[in-house]
């Protein structure tokens, strides 16, 4: 008798619950309650200074911001949160939805400064696998650069599909392979039921993390974490103020000084920012 294998890694969740939500209401009541709730998420950020723009899903029509989508068409009302505003609203919206056709569950792992190569990793050991009875697994690895390495469990079209990845490069979080994202996409019926299950749990994160764990190790896929209090995303982040103010610099900032400049003249932008005495302007060769 073949005895398992441990998986060489102890990580810890930093993050856990809902990535997506798409739910949708029917009926006036519903419909009231998701529209008034989405657009007060609106509100905040148009609050914050984000931009809010039309929005066209489908045949939906109505308003979005980064992560939000509020709309709606002659029969019901559409919501869709994802990322950080999915994380932090879900049950917002969700309580109000009659049904729920998309949820994304994750877990992600804090490495401690660790930098496994956890896709190719796993997809080293699943090919190894001995053939299994029932639907054959589909198993794809995608590396990529600069986005880094993804396992990608099941087909996309299916009822539900996961994926294993560099969250740390992909999103550009922390040093690359420290955080790594394990998200499964449940779709349609499956959706419906593990939002309805969500809903009543106690702790979000720890029956999110639950399910994700349980579905990637029915596929063969061993989780890296072990139960217990989540320690929080931000906590080990690390602290780069500059990289947020570099970033602010870069897409927004540049933006206002390059039309200044080319009303106003380099010397009058430079003695209003008050950087003439450190910047020298040389004169352009003719």
């Amino acid at each position: 008798m073949e005895t398992a294998k441990a998986v060489p890694y102890s990580f810890d969740v930093v993050s856990a619950g809902v990535d997506w939500i798409t739910c949708t209401a029917r009926g006036a009541v519903a419909r009231a309650g998701l529209e008034s709730a989405a657009d007060g998420l609106l509100q905040k950020e148009a609050g914050r200074g984000v931009q809010i723009t039309p929005a066209r899903l489908r045949d939906y029509v109505g308003w979005k911001a980064p992560g939000i989508i509020s709309a709606q068409r002659k029969d019901d009302s559409i919501c869709v949160l994802s990322a950080s505003h999915a994380l932090a609203h879900w049950q917002t919206v969700a309580q109000h939805a009659t049904n729920v056709s998309r949820l994304d569950l994750q877990a992600t792992v804090w490495t401690h400064g660790e930098q496994p190569a956890l896709s190719r990793w796993y997809y080293q050991r699943v090919r190894r696998q001995k053939p299994s009875r029932g639907k054959p697994r589909s198993y794809s690895l995608i590396q990529t650069h600069p986005h880094g390495d993804t396992l990608y469990v099941g087909k996309r079209q299916s009822d539900c599909y996961g994926r294993v990845y560099d969250y740390a490069t992909a999103h550009k979080a922390a040093e690359a392979r420290t955080l790594w994202r394990y998200e499964v996409e449940f779709k349609r019926d499956m959706a419906l039921r593990h939002y309805q299950s969500l809903l009543g749990a106690t702790d979000y994160g720890s029956h999110a993390s639950s399910v994700v764990a349980s579905w990637f190790e029915t596929r063969g896929v061993q989780k890296t974490w072990n139960a217990g209090e989540f320690p929080g995303l931000q906590d080990v982040l690390p602290r780069e103020t500059e990289r947020d103010v570099l970033l602010w610099f870069e897409t927004s900032l540049s933006k206002t000084v390059a039309r200044a400049i080319k009303c106003h003249g380099l010397p009058a932008v430079l003695d209003a920012l008050h950087l003439s005495p450190i910047v020298i302007v040389k004169p352009r060769r003719r």
